[in-house]
């Protein structure tokens, strides 16, 4: 592979660049003095959901790169692989899609949540031009958001390194560390799944901390490994012996 970066360190770096376009999208009505009311309500809007976003997840990918240098696997690992760049491609292709499928009714939910303010501010603007400027800002700034995450998030996977290495009680991930071998963690399934490329499909449950005791305390995650063409009869292996070792532990 031509790049062997971290991935959590290139997830970073994207949402470092989000945070600084959402404070100059911020400062943008300020420092120009924008006079079109609407205009600089849309940029604040932009700026405020970019730029908090990104400081979000840039300390908690900060935080997650600290553990993971303490929590990295001392054992060697069972397999380890490194992609082709077209067959890493190809994986970061098909995890965009899956992601983006995975996301779908979160973007269903904005939108709803959209069209639900849009009805009220129908009620509580008098101006028909004023709703549709809003309506028309607010409209540029949720595709303006979806457009431009997934880019970040497919070029995090881009930047990223095709080296796979899975360990007994783990999987690193181009340089990401999943696993279920902690006090409470569970893996669940293993099995082969037939994709561009072919795809070992790891499910596991780790603990985790939840506001209301209603909810469960425990997470499901999942990590899709991606298979080398000349791997398979390897990979077949690797799947029987993990769901055996679950077999014997339910």
């Amino acid at each position: 592979m031509g790049s062997h970066s971290n991935q959590l360190a290139s997830y970073l770096i994207a949402w470092i660049i989000i945070t600084f376009i959402g404070v100059i999208l911020f400062l943008l009505p300020v420092v120009y003095d924008v006079q079109a009311a609407f205009t600089g309500f849309a940029l604040f809007g932009i700026g405020v959901l970019f730029a908090g976003t990104g400081f979000g997840m840039t300390i908690n990918y900060s935080v997650r790169i600290l553990k993971q240098k303490f929590s990295e696997p001392k054992a060697l690992p069972i397999v380890e692989w490194i992609l082709s760049d077209e067959e890493w491609k190809q994986y970061c292709i098909q995890r965009l899609k899956y992601n983006l499928k995975s996301y779908l009714n979160l973007y269903y939910l904005v939108i709803a949540s959209g069209l639900i303010i849009y009805v009220v501010l129908l009620f509580v603007l008098e101006e028909q031009t004023t709703i549709i400027d809003i309506l028309l800002y607010d409209f540029i700034l949720i595709i303006l958001s979806v457009i431009i995450f997934t880019f970040f998030n497919y070029l995090s996977y881009i930047l990223g390194s095709g080296e796979v290495k899975i360990y007994n009680s783990s999987v690193m991930l181009s340089g990401v560390l999943y696993n279920w071998g902690i006090p409470q963690g569970k893996l669940i399934n293993v099995e082969l799944v037939e994709d561009n490329p072919t795809i070992i499909s790891f499910e596991y449950s780790t603990p985790y901390r939840r506001m209301s005791p209603l909810l469960a305390n425990v997470k499901r995650n999942f990590v899709r490994v991606p298979v080398p063409l000349f791997e398979m009869s390897r990979a077949t292996y690797i799947v029987n012996e993990f769901q055996k070792r679950i077999n014997n532990t339910v």
